[in-house]
């Protein structure tokens, strides 16, 4: 997942909320927001960690300045033509 966006280079000090944000509008073009979701908890738990155990200088996690995608619901995929929609045309 890191591997693939440059902001992960980044020393931990120097990833802002606005870095996280791009890199979660960039990663919600391959996988479903509740991946993204879950993705930013492990981040965020990092930046916390950094923050209590790491004495890094850190003063703020940086995720929590980011909105997190919203799931879409099952009747939502289907009614706006996601790939549920895809799977009641085959029937």
């Amino acid at each position: 997942m890191a591997r693939r966006f440059s902001v992960f280079d980044r020393p931990i000090k120097a990833i802002t909320g606005p870095d996280i944000a791009e890199w979660r509008d960039a990663r919600l073009l391959s996988v479903s927001p509740s991946t993204v979701n879950r993705e930013i908890s492990l981040i965020s738990t990092v930046f916390t960690h950094a923050m209590k155990e790491w004495r890094l200088g850190l003063t703020f996690n940086p995720c929590t300045l980011v909105a997190k995608p919203r799931k879409v619901s099952a009747l939502q995929d289907v009614t706006f033509g996601g790939p549920g929609a895809a799977h009641l045309r085959q029937r």
